[in-house]
């Protein structure tokens, strides 16, 4: 849908004008849709992250202004809905994965979220150039300027390594389906 129409339907809906809002929630749902499907590698939970996207835009609807583009302002609330998928994702695993007796736990913090997710089978298959820009970014929280400092790459090698490494991750859980 183009920005100009999006961005009306917005506005009407904004107004009360219901038969806009259905249409502008099929709209966001479309977008939502291929969305997740290249970023969600969990076909099962796609639908609760399209739904999530849906309920922030509705709830944020009031919100938008119309000086500025509908379709970035679409596709960052569901860019940012996809982040709070992958960090509860992780956060769920995490607390699923139990530490070996054996493994030192007084080393600092963020080492210890970093051993901690090294545990987890999935991300193990990952190499440690695909990893670490994935934990630094999605668990962590990092801006990519940040993560890429800290691991001493570009800013661009590291979106790129973030990009492939989610692809591979997709593949490896389609694999195990």
């Amino acid at each position: 849908m183009e920005n100009d129409q999006l961005k009306q339907l917005i506005i009407l809906s904004q107004n009360g004008d219901k038969k806009s809002y259905h249409k502008l929630l099929e709209s966001i749902q479309e977008m939502a849709s291929q969305t997740v499907k290249r970023k969600v590698f969990k076909p099962q939970d796609r639908d609760d992250v399209i739904q999530n996207c849906l309920l922030a835009i509705h709830k944020s609807l009031h919100t938008y202004d119309p000086s500025r583009p509908a379709t970035s302002w679409v596709k960052s609330i569901i860019h940012y809905k996809i982040i709070d998928y992958i960090r509860s994702y992780v956060r769920l695993a995490q607390r699923e994965l139990h530490l070996d007796q054996t493994q030192d736990v007084t080393i600092g913090e963020e080492e210890t979220n970093y051993k901690q997710m090294e545990g987890l089978e999935i991300l193990n298959q990952l190499p440690e150039s695909l990893r670490k820009p994935l934990i630094l970014t999605k668990v962590d929280g990092l801006s990519t300027k940040e993560a890429s400092q800290k691991m001493g790459i570009k800013e661009n090698a590291l979106r790129t390594r973030i990009s492939r490494g989610l692809s591979q991750l997709k593949k490896l859980n389609e694999s195990m389906d």
